[in-house]
């Protein structure tokens, strides 16, 4: 039933009703932006202020209250850029896809907004020693100026100063009974960092962003920053530990699996037009997780890999025993268990639990991320599953057809030649 106006109906009234009395809290007015310690959820000028800050609108209702909770329980001002909810896509190995997850990272004014909370509960004092950066020979650099190339390494020393302490005792009547002073400690909480493990780069390894060479970016500063936050966690594991600043998330090595999960889709486009890998680079995928008892019961592990293949199909259409879904799962299976990944190559399959358990480990991968990449591209995956089986089909037709062209010449030679020596 529509309400007459927008043709929103009164259940979706109801819901964004709803949804705005969940998601904002009351406004107290004024201009201040801090967090109430009774707050349960965000005001609408705080999101707004998230918003500017640069929190993401992917982020949901539940993503923000835990951000709020985090907020609250740390002392962390978002708007002061303390704290960050960013948003990363991260690899899913139950989906099987990339997913878009919020995390929650702390920034190198919120690490020494904590370690200085520390120095005030432990009665210690933090002092730094003077930052030194490394070139690929070791030599130390009390100042980076180079501007050709970055920094191979660098080093910040955090020391935890304790001072003296004196202890008095004292009688029954007031008096100095005893003094024991202890001499203060100084405990060192070094942290050496690699530039090239924590640099973000491209695909071709070019410096990404800040990480790059001045004066596009603070190759030098970005590194620092990395190894004060390592240091102050090492100093401070009861304030800073499990806390990461965003610098140091970003890393070759999320590059690397994006480019090894874009190897694999490009392979799975290649099975979907029956083409070689080589056509279009790339490099065997690699194999599913086995979901079956594990290597010591390889039966059970490929009879839980074909049931998940048969779910696949069958819940895209092609289940049943007509010839035409036979033919199709056969098709399929036949591109994605070959290994050689040749254009003229399909594996046969009279049935597909002739599949060995490799095999039936590269279909089961194959079909997940096709599904998935159908999913992305907003087609068919019953349509797609048919145009890869029946030309999978006429490669074989194809194949096979020299072997019966030779079978059939074979036997009428043989009458020539009887006729002849009969003559």
């Amino acid at each position: 039933m529509s309400n007459g106006n927008d043709g929103t109906t009164v259940k979706q009234a109801a819901q964004q009703v709803q949804r705005r009395r969940v998601e904002f809290a009351e406004d107290t007015g004024g201009a201040d932006l801090a967090i109430r310690a009774d707050q349960p959820y965000w005001t609408e000028r705080q999101r707004a202020a998230l918003a500017a800050v640069g929190v993401s609108e992917s982020a949901n209702v539940y993503d923000l209250q835990l951000f709020l909770h985090v907020c609250s329980s740390t002392g962390l001002d978002p708007f002061l850029r303390q704290i960050y909810l960013i948003p990363r896509k991260q690899w899913d190995s139950a989906q099987q896809r990339e997913v878009l997850k919020q995390t929650i990272q702390v920034g190198i004014d919120g690490f020494r907004k904590k370690r200085i909370e520390a120095e005030e509960e432990g009665g210690f004092v933090c002092e730094f020693e003077d930052t030194i950066w490394y070139d690929t020979d070791g030599q130390e650099r009390h100042v980076w100026l180079d501007t050709a190339k970055p920094p191979a390494a660098c080093k910040v020393v955090l020391v935890k100063v304790y001072p003296d302490t004196t202890t008095t005792t004292y009688d029954e009547e007031g008096r100095i009974a005893s003094q024991v002073t202890r001499k203060g400690q100084r405990l060192r909480f070094p942290a050496v960092l690699v530039f090239a493990s924590y640099a973000a780069t491209k695909v071709g390894g070019e410096l990404m962003a800040q990480w790059n060479l001045p004066p596009k970016g603070q190759a030098d500063h970005m590194i620092e920053k990395c190894a004060e936050a390592f240091a102050s966690r090492r100093a401070c594991p009861q304030r800073l530990g499990g806390l990461y600043i965003p610098e140091e998330m970003q890393g070759p090595g999320q590059e690397a699996d994006q480019r090894a999960r874009a190897t694999h889709r490009t392979t799975v486009r290649a099975a979907a037009g029956v083409a070689t890998v080589a056509e279009v680079g790339g490099e065997e995928p690699p194999l599913a997780p086995d979901p079956g008892g594990g290597p010591e019961n390889p039966g059970e592990a490929k009879a839980g890999l074909l049931r998940g293949i048969m779910a696949t199909f069958s819940e895209h259409g092609w289940g049943g025993d007509t010839e035409e879904a036979q033919a199709v799962r056969h098709g399929v299976a036949g591109v994605m268990a070959r290994a050689d990944q040749r254009a003229d190559t399909v594996v046969p399959l009279a049935r597909t639990s002739d599949l060995t358990l490799e095999q039936a480990q590269r279909v089961h991968r194959g079909l997940l991320s096709l599904v998935r990449i159908c999913g992305e591209e907003g087609a068919s995956v019953h349509d797609r599953l048919g145009s890869i089986g029946m030309e999978a089909q006429k490669v074989l037709a194809e194949a096979q057809r020299p072997q019966r062209a030779r079978r059939q010449g074979r036997g009428p030679a043989k009458e020539q030649r009887a006729e002849g020596g009969g003559q």
